[in-house]
């Protein structure tokens, strides 16, 4: 999974960066993820080794007052805004039947994959975590939101989250992104 990881990550960063602008903000989300499940189905054919890998992914692409939310996969984004955390993306796994680390969707376990693609409007002091299935198995919204309410510095909330969930037992990857939405001139 590392593997898939890394080359997802550079193919959807390089893809969405070089993207035309004719295309809306959505279509170039889709198309970095074809092309970054296209590159790690690729690697896996040219290494035995890599056969079957694949990886989860979601990205948020912060623009002139809009998010939008890229997502493949089980692990989550949410929002801080005005003290209420929200979940902005739906886990694709099997949870529902019991089964929650069985995914329904990811990036190069199949030749074709489609992402939840989604526009949030973002308010100055709205705060973003981005996070692994480690941390949200191991740590029920309420805590994620009272360590993401704190006002502490985005990196030190993302350190406090993947602690507490390694304290509560985590047994996955435990992993956690925090960024804080700021007036335009301020970015």
């Amino acid at each position: 999974g590392r593997e898939a990881a890394e080359i997802a990550v550079t193919a959807f960063i390089s893809s969405y960066s070089a993207a035309s602008p004719q295309l809306s903000m959505a279509e170039a989300g889709q198309k970095a993820i074809r092309e970054a499940n296209a590159e790690i189905g690729h690697a896996a054919q040219e290494d035995p080794h890599l056969r079957g890998m694949g990886t989860t992914l979601s990205a948020l692409i912060l623009a002139a007052g809009d998010a939008l939310t890229v997502h493949v996969g089980d692990s989550r984004i949410y929002r801080l805004h005005r003290g209420r955390l929200t979940r902005l993306t739906r886990d694709h796994n099997l949870a529902d039947e019991g089964l929650p680390h069985l995914l329904t969707r990811s990036l190069g376990t199949r030749e074709t994959v489609v992402a939840d693609c989604e526009r949030h409007e973002v308010s100055p002091g709205d705060r973003f975590l981005l996070c692994t299935d480690g941390v949200t198995t191991a740590l029920p919204d309420p805590e994620i939101s009272r360590i993401l309410t704190h006002g502490n510095a985005p990196g030190d909330a993302a350190r406090r989250i993947v602690a507490a969930a390694l304290a509560s037992g985590s047994t996955d990857n435990a992993t956690a992104l925090v960024l804080d939405a700021t007036e335009p001139n301020e970015a």
